[in-house]
């Protein structure tokens, strides 16, 4: 909770004849008012509106129930939702009046109306009104934190007349505390109304403007281009937040444009992938026919780098449009993630596949720990997974015992690509956690199991997963059949399980 949100110190060309005069306003929104008969044991309307003191002594009649002598409530139906009235405010107007300026008349006639009192209440743009209008456009144009949901304010009105138990920790409100922050400094012009040339000092607090940092680009400067007038005025603690905000953007900038050169030269690597993908992709026509294993290897290949590929190129275009919009940081650095991610996967394929023949892919290495090796590409490459499109995150462990070894020939391309197609198709089935189990058996089998918490697979396709060519999704429906294939040629088997209330299970098993 903020103290002061805004102090304004003015010139005082208008009420010249004003001298000792405060005036304390406090505005009652349903919440405040339950607060107050908590802790006055009355309601609001009851209790009064604006009183008058004069050297620390109460004026009667001024501000007691059903006295409207400053006529808030005519003003208020003037403009019902807009102005506030008797009920919504209560407060005091102090004079300290050593020279005896303040004629009393009676408790029932109160004070004499003179050139004083004129300035003070009776002229419509007296001292109070000025006051309290500048309280109005605070609560109604600047914040409107009055604004609680229909349901919220069923509830409270229910409390009204019973025992109030509630406290600042539960209200609710349309507009969180961030967008009220921001809507004090998009209206300042409107909640001062205020001539800039008549200002002789400003304080906002800098919690507020700090919020200016996290913000949109175009909002910010649209913003701070409102402070322009006002800036002179500035005090210390506020001219400091906004040079600190204007320092932020600057920094911003220069990391959006470093971040832009750096995915142009992305980009053109992107092109010299493409377009071998393309070459590869030229074959494609072979998916309905009767294909050769070798093709089926390459297929499985041209699928790895061309899903990889096309997302890089997705995620660049949408980086350029995220950046011409001016979306926060945040936004950006969870593209660069998922495109880091993907540029990943096509490293590590180019580190074992070349422009060469495909059999290079099949070459293999002997009798080395296949456990380790598995445990240690997820660690290193599914550490930081970025959120999917939806905003979800997947988790990736792996569950094994420190002594557990399993030696195995096998090719390294090929058991990266079995992990990464088994954890593709549990991101395509919305899952946000994959927990991959290995265990060796006592009779020296190894069993690994993916195991998510996605949306499941039909029970009806269990036994045609695995077909090539056959797919529920857009996808070519070739990413499970070559995991099929890879365990085969491993020695080993793989079945699908279906998991009951949600999830799927992939259940491997090689032979010692």
């Amino acid at each position: 909770m903020l103290d002061t949100v805004l102090e304004l110190v003015e010139d005082n060309h208008d009420f010249e004849m004003l001298k000792g005069v405060k005036v304390v306003i406090y505005y009652l929104n349903a919440y405040g008012k339950g607060y107050f008969k908590r802790m006055t044991g009355m309601h609001k309307v009851d209790f009064g509106s604006i009183f008058l003191f004069i050297n620390g002594f109460r004026v009667a009649p001024y501000g007691e129930q059903k006295d409207d002598w400053l006529g808030l409530d005519r003003h208020k139906v003037q403009a019902y939702g807009r102005n506030l009235g008797a009920r919504e405010v209560v407060g005091r107007i102090e004079i300290s009046d050593a020279a005896g300026d303040y004629k009393i008349i009676s408790s029932r006639e109160g004070i004499v109306r003179d050139d004083r009192v004129e300035q003070l209440i009776t002229r419509p743009d007296g001292f109070y009104y000025h006051t309290h209008r500048r309280l109005e456009r605070y609560v109604v144009d600047g914040l409107d934190w009055d604004k609680i949901p229909e349901q919220e304010m069923l509830r409270i009105q229910a409390a009204a007349d019973k025992e109030w138990k509630f406290s600042p920790k539960d209200e609710i409100y349309s507009l969180t505390e961030r967008e009220k922050n921001l809507k004090i400094l998009e209206t300042l012009n409107a909640v001062l109304g205020a001539d800039s040339s008549k200002i002789k000092s400003l304080k906002i607090h800098p919690d507020i403007i700090s919020e200016l940092a996290k913000t949109e680009k175009e909002r910010a400067e649209r913003i701070l281009l409102e402070f322009n007038d006002f800036t002179p005025t500035f005090g210390r603690s506020t001219r400091q937040a906004v040079e600190e905000v204007r320092k932020v953007m600057a920094r911003q900038k220069r990391v959006i444009e470093r971040q832009l050169q750096e995915h142009v030269a992305l980009n053109t690597r992107l092109k010299d992938v493409q377009k071998e993908a393309k070459r590869v992709s030229k074959e494609n026509l072979f998916l309905r026919a009767a294909a050769t294993a070798e093709d089926r290897g390459m297929a499985g290949l041209q699928h790895q780098i061309g899903f990889s590929a096309g997302r890089v190129a997705e995620k660049i275009k949408e980086l350029r449009r995220s950046i011409e919009a001016g979306k926060p940081v945040e936004v950006l650095n969870k593209t660069l993630s998922m495109i880091s991610f993907e540029n990943r996967k096509i490293q590590i394929i180019a580190n074992y596949a070349t422009k060469a023949r495909f059999n290079m892919v099949r070459e293999e290495l002997p009798n080395e720990n296949l456990i380790q090796f598995i445990k240690q590409y997820v660690e290193n490459v599914y550490a930081v997974i970025p959120e999917s499109e939806e905003g979800n995150k997947m988790e990736v462990t792996v569950e094994t015992t420190s002594d557990d070894a399993f030696s195995h020939t096998f090719s390294p391309l090929e058991t990266v690509m079995l992990v990464d197609n088994l954890l593709d198709n549990s991101s395509k089935a919305k899952a946000t956690s994959v927990r991959i189990t290995m265990k060796k058996e006592a009779n020296g089998d190894l069993t690994v199991s993916f195991r998510d918490n996605g949306i499941g697979i039909d029970a009806r396709n269990v036994e045609r997963i695995f077909d090539f060519g056959f797919t529920t999704t857009t996808g070519a429906g070739i990413g499970l059949y070559h995991v099929k294939q890879i365990v085969k040629r491993l020695g080993g088997s793989i079945i699908c399980s279906p998991v009951q209330g949600r999830g799927a299970e992939f259940i491997i098993t090689l032979s010692k």
